[in-house]
């Protein structure tokens, strides 16, 4: 079952990632700001300026600071350079706008620092368009030193988010102390930008997909919308649902799949989506083909899970939704949604128990696995509770010898599972050949 990660180490680890990180800090400055590049009005019929509503979105906040207007998208020479945040660490400018950047639309940013701190800083909870999207940015400035930076949004990116062009661009920049964390921040403000285009287009259209997949709504409540907007069996790597997904709350919503099984097996896919307060996302949620086949799956027919969505900003308060989704997918194949696992032989299956309440049956034994010797493992659930299963006092031809492995299955659902031991362990112990394993197996209701 998914654990909820506190928010500076799931931070940490999309640092690792995407090179944008950020860090849970306490505040020495917040606020809003709203910023124009560039007037969008039109004359009414009376003459008078007014902004222009798009579908599906409310008018954008007044600007709270000036900014010189800039030519339409296309023509960056005209860009005019604005304050983004001040403070008395930091300054942050938006001194460029290139539409057509390397990875795609690019904004140059110069940021000073004025302490006496280096300083990091990072743009959270980015949103185009009303749609969550990260950009590729990060900007380490060492004390009392300037420095230039793009911060920059994917051509795919946006296009997966049906974007056509950066309209309303939001986020909230953070700077904090790069040899202290916990150190308050710098700076925390809410960024605005608003732009100035002349494109024929929508700013946000349409997704367009190779493969149009009928769309459905899976949840609709006061909370949230969740629908599934595509599905693709095989993009080359992995089966994907793109989820289209709206909050409608006054929280910043993590959603996620918990004990996920496909075709009756267990199958977890590698998804978990967040979106602030009265934003949205489409979002993929992915299993790649060596996992399903691992499973025994040949494409997604059926889809059970728990659906969950909880307060990101308060991971130890009980779940605000968490219930039951299923789903049937349509396929074209010919094949049969389950496939015949296939073993390389010389290993005698063996029963490790039947009874009542579950089955586990040792198919397979590869002394050379990715990580080390490797026991395959079938289990069937048959309790209405989700189990957890774990080997305790391992040992290998007498000599103690953990595996690392634990499993946990659904009520009635069926999984295939690797056990393996790390060859660094192996050796340790002077194991030249599994001759014998004893351990003894506990299974227990994960949620007691």
């Amino acid at each position: 079952m998914l654990k909820r990660i506190p928010k500076a180490l799931s931070l940490f680890l999309a640092l690792c990632l995407v090179l944008c990180c950020c860090s849970g800090c306490a505040l020495l400055f917040s606020g809003e700001k709203t910023w124009s590049f560039g007037a969008r009005e039109t004359p009414d019929a009376g003459g008078a300026a007014t902004a222009p509503a798009q579908a599906g979105q409310t008018d954008a906040p007044a600007p709270t600071g000036s900014a010189g207007p800039t030519e339409p998208a296309g023509n960056a020479a005209a860009f005019r350079e604005t304050v983004l945040a001040s403070t008395d660490a930091c300054v942050v400018t938006a001194t460029g706008f290139e539409p057509d950047g390397l990875w795609g639309p690019t904004f140059t940013i110069l940021v000073e620092n004025k302490s006496e701190k280096p300083l990091m800083l990072v743009a959270e909870d980015a949103t185009v368009n009303g749609f969550m999207c990260d950009p590729f940015w990060m900007c380490e400035v060492p004390a009392g030193k300037k420095a230039n930076s793009e911060m920059s949004w994917s051509d795919t990116a946006l296009a997966a988010c049906g974007i056509n062009y950066l309209d309303i661009v939001e986020f909230t920049l953070r700077a904090y102390d790069v040899n202290d964390y916990g150190a308050p921040a710098a700076l925390l403000e809410a960024v605005e930008i608003q732009m100035e285009h002349s494109a024929p287009l929508p700013p946000v259209g349409e997704v367009a997909y190779a493969n149009p997949y009928p769309k459905q709504t899976l949840v609709d409540n006061g909370l949230f919308l969740i629908a599934l907007d595509n599905y693709n069996p095989d993009d080359g790597w992995a089966a994907t649902l793109a989820l289209y997904i709206e909050n409608r709350s006054d929280k910043t919503l993590n959603f996620t799949m918990d004990d996920a099984v496909v075709n009756g097996f267990m199958c977890s896919p590698y998804w978990s989506c967040e979106v602030a307060p009265g934003k949205k996302a489409i979002s993929a949620a992915s299993w790649t083909l060596d996992l399903l086949h691992k499973s025994g799956v040949n494409y997604l027919d059926t889809l059970a899970c728990r659906l969950r969505a909880y307060d990101a900003d308060d991971w130890t308060a009980d779940d605000l939704y968490n219930e039951p989704l299923s789903l049937r997918l349509s396929n074209a194949s010919s094949l049969p949604p389950l496939r015949e696992m296939e073993f390389a032989g010389g290993f005698r299956e063996q029963t490790i128990v039947d009874d009542g309440l579950l089955t586990l049956i040792a198919l397979d034994f590869n002394p050379d696995g990715d990580w080390g010797p490797t026991l395959v493992l079938y289990c069937e659930n048959k309790t209405n509770k989700t189990l957890t299963l774990t080997m305790e006092d391992v040992s290998v031809n007498d000599f103690i010898c953990p595996p690392y492995w634990y499993l946990e299955v659904a009520p009635g659902a069926k999984a295939y599972s690797e056990c393996s031991w790390s060859t660094p362990d192996v050796e340790a112990n002077d194991i030249a050949a599994f001759e014998a394993a004893e351990f003894t197996l506990r299974a227990y209701e994960s949620d007691n």
